[in-house]
């Protein structure tokens, strides 16, 4: 099982009343950490030229139709110093990719407080298996792995591998390990576009996720009931086919900070 916190408006919108429900993939340049994607080049080159002219290939490489010249990888190197290989990264790999995260944790109380209304959401498990019909090719579902240092390579060609694109993104810094994330890592041209922004300009992309996939609702005392009751019709109803019988309530734990059920 795999989870997705989620605020009370939207996991209505995820739990429909017809069809099935979608997730936003979120390109790598949208998300929270400002270090997504980093990684570290420890490769020495006979000059700046040549070290400019590998990163331009790679970059063109990912996304061929959105080529960049060299003078753009010299204008963010100017512009951002040490950062400007990962800001180029991260927006080459934004133009293909979306990423859907989930939790292996129902009951993370920074998880209810930062994605899921500060307690007031709701958390949706969905079964691992039909996750993975998702995916096609090179796409994955698969645990974040957590390190102390960012990926190191000895030569920025390395990441013309369409595997080692994907650990890159299965990558995070340790300090995130609290999440316990799992992701799934999907070309955007294999999902749908919105036509709509995020407040930072980025595209919103759903993945429709097969109602099938539902096998768990929780909500807390603090979720609004008229959201609870709606989830639990939804659930109730045979056409709709979430395997969730119903919605669960976590509580309180009497003796730590936290919830149970």
């Amino acid at each position: 099982m795999l989870y997705k916190y989620l605020s009370a408006d939207r996991a209505v919108e995820v739990l429909p009343e017809n069809g099935n429900g979608a997730l936003r993939a979120t390109q790598p340049a949208a998300l929270n950490d400002p270090l997504e994607c980093a990684t570290r080049c420890n490769a020495i080159y006979p000059s700046e030229d040549k070290e400019v002219h590998e990163m331009v290939e790679v970059l063109n490489w990912i996304v061929p139709e959105h080529s960049l010249e060299n003078s753009d990888v010299q204008f963010s190197r100017r512009q951002l110093g040490t950062q400007a290989w990962n800001e180029l990264l991260r927006k080459q790999l934004s133009l293909r990719f979306g990423v859907v995260s989930f939790s292996s944790s129902a009951l993370h109380p920074l998880l209810w407080a930062h994605y899921a209304d500060s307690g007031a959401g709701v958390v949706i498990g969905y079964h691992v298996s039909v996750l993975k019909t998702i995916t096609t090719g090179y796409e994955r579902l698969g645990a974040v792995q957590y390190s102390d240092e960012p990926l190191t390579n000895n030569g920025y060609v390395i990441f013309k591998n369409e595997s080692n694109l994907h650990a890159i993104l299965l990558t995070k810094a340790s300090y995130w390990d609290y999440e316990q994330e799992w992701r799934l890592t999907l070309e955007l041209k294999n999902i749908v576009g919105t036509g709509k922004s995020d407040q930072n300009g980025h595209s919103i992309n759903i993945c429709p996720i097969p109602n099938e996939a539902v096998t768990e609702v929780y909500f807390t005392e603090r979720t609004p009931k008229s959201t609870v009751e709606t989830i639990k019709a939804r659930l109730k109803n045979p056409s709709n086919r979430f395997r969730a019988e119903a919605p669960r309530k976590a509580i309180l734990a009497p003796d730590k900070y936290g919830y149970e059920i």
